[in-house]
């Protein structure tokens, strides 16, 4: 008989947990979560092409096409997930304190599911690496990839120092309210004149902590319930200016269009280490989020919808740790037996697309299957079948 703990995921789990979803439950949060992931899981996967010519076998689509360096604005969708998680870790902190519990259980009840599977992929590619390495010492190709699947570890550092702050930027929030969010924002702007206007290009790094935290200092704003306050053309106002600053930036400032890394950039990229630019960005998000909130919690209320949410949300690390693995190991099955790619850019590239897209989603839940199981803790899915065994 297969254990609990060797159990691969299945989607009767997600049917467990979704039905004994209790009522009270804000569903909009986990629906931006799942988007969010599932946005940044084929973002990358468009962006980062095959090319068999290129030394790394990769080209990017981003540097030679301003529509789809404009589309990042909408994709690039990171500064909602660090909202999401502002939002989840002030009810987790609240609750740890109801039961009792104090910093450390907060912490490590908040860490394991991040750092069990994380400990995973650090030993699965680890292995992976050093023996890339050995066989090709000289290759590319084999950095490139290798680079690539680790890529998604820094958002996870950034993110997990955030989770450690819970307790003092929620009292800061509490104590101070917006003048916190604006406080980071001047932070920003400030780091970004000395970077840009005084060439002191190391201060560039204190912006990692400063506009991740802004945004999630903003979902303490959700919690209080201060953003749902907010009236619907104030929201759209808000989103418009936001638009319009950025518009200003990438026009007239030192600034990239882009708000993902293209590979391209020579002195300046949006993301690493995150620019006045994401701090807008967030901004912008967040009113359209809010703007969305109505309808968007009607579709989140729907069973099947909730279903595939619920199911995202069960696996959500694994599926962001490994989605680069899949593109770096199917670019090697790939290469290995000869196929063809079209030309990047050109009608045959576009019209391939939902193909390779079918064929990564295919190899990320090969991934997920196998590695699922050191994310989600059995017990949950437990209670959660219990529950709705015993619910009327």
């Amino acid at each position: 008989m297969t254990s609990d703990i060797t159990r691969s995921p299945a989607p009767d789990e997600a049917l467990a947990v979704s039905a004994a979803t209790p009522p009270t439950r804000d569903r909009y949060v986990d629906l931006i979560r799942a988007i969010s992931i599932t946005v940044v899981i084929f973002g990358h996967w468009l962006d980062d092409a095959l090319d068999w010519d290129s030394p790394g076998w990769i080209s990017n689509l981003l540097p030679t096409s301003l529509p789809l360096q404009s589309l990042t604005w909408l994709i690039q969708i990171m500064p909602l997930f660090f909202f999401v998680g502002g939002f989840s870790n002030a009810l987790s902190l609240a609750s740890t304190r109801r039961r009792g519990g104090g910093y450390t259980d907060f912490l490590q009840h908040r860490l394991e599911r991040l750092l069990r599977p994380r400990a995973v992929f650090l030993s699965v590619w680890g292995l992976l690496t050093v023996t890339l390495r050995f066989f090709w010492p000289d290759s590319e190709a084999a950095a490139t990839i290798t680079l690539l699947a680790w890529q998604p570890l820094w958002f996870l550092a950034i993110y997990i120092l955030a989770i450690a702050l819970t307790p003092v930027t929620l009292a800061a929030h509490r104590r101070f309210g917006w003048l916190v969010p604006l406080a980071l924002f001047g932070v920003a702007v400030v780091v970004d004149v000395a970077r840009f206007g005084l060439g002191m290009a190391f201060v560039g790094f204190i912006n990692l902590l400063a506009v991740w935290l802004l945004a999630f200092q903003l979902g303490y704003f959700y919690v209080d319930g201060r953003l749902q306050a907010i009236g619907t053309w104030r929201l759209v106002g808000i989103a418009l200016a936001a638009l319009a600053a950025l518009t200003a930036l990438t026009t007239w400032g030192p600034y990239p269009r882009s708000m993902v890394g293209t590979g391209a950039e020579q002195a300046v990229s949006n993301m690493f280490p995150p620019t006045l630019c994401i701090a807008v960005l967030t901004v912008w998000l967040v009113a359209l989020a809010m703007l969305v909130r109505k309808p968007a919690e009607a579709l989140a209320a729907r069973p099947r919808v909730w279903t595939a949410v619920v199911l995202v949300n069960l696996y959500i690390m694994t599926l962001y740790l490994w989605h680069t693995s899949a593109w770096s190991v199917t670019a090697l099955i790939l290469h290995s037996l000869s196929v063809w790619t079209p030309a990047v850019g050109s009608v045959g590239f576009w019209l391939t697309r939902p193909l390779w897209l079918a064929t990564l989603s295919l190899v990320l839940l090969g991934f997920v299957r196998v590695f699922g199981r050191f994310e989600q803790p059995p017990s949950i899915v437990r209670a959660a079948k219990a529950a709705t065994a015993v619910a009327p």
